[in-house]
């Protein structure tokens, strides 16, 4: 994903060949979308944002849904207990340890290459 620096050097490509009347998709800064979903302010009618969509691949959205699926049987089959209880669980795991596993991910990455 480029940084905003970059994408300015792109456009400035861009114009220099002539480019400057073409349409572009819209450009998002992805660190303030990330705050305006955690703070999740409500719209002009009132309405807060509810739906949680994000892409994976074919194996881990198994995965996710196994274990949500899990979590909402274990809490009587009642997701607005086990959904907050899956975010809480994830809240609880440290900086440190995440950051742990994903240098370790990245090592089994390199030596699978």
């Amino acid at each position: 994903m480029p940084l905003l620096e970059e994408l300015a050097d792109w456009v400035g490509v861009e114009m220099a060949k002539g480019k400057g009347k073409c349409h572009v998709n819209p450009v998002v800064i992805i660190e303030d979308l990330v705050r305006e979903n955690i703070a999740n302010k409500p719209d002009r009618q009132g309405k807060q944002k509810t739906r949680v969509v994000f892409v994976v691949d074919p194996i881990t959205f198994g995965e996710f849904h196994k274990q949500k699926d899990r979590y909402v049987g274990i809490c009587g089959n009642d997701p607005t207990i086990a959904l907050p209880m899956m975010v809480k669980i994830l809240a609880a795991i440290s900086t440190e340890a995440i950051e742990a596993m994903y240098r370790d991910e990245q090592q089994e990455d390199h030596n699978e290459q």
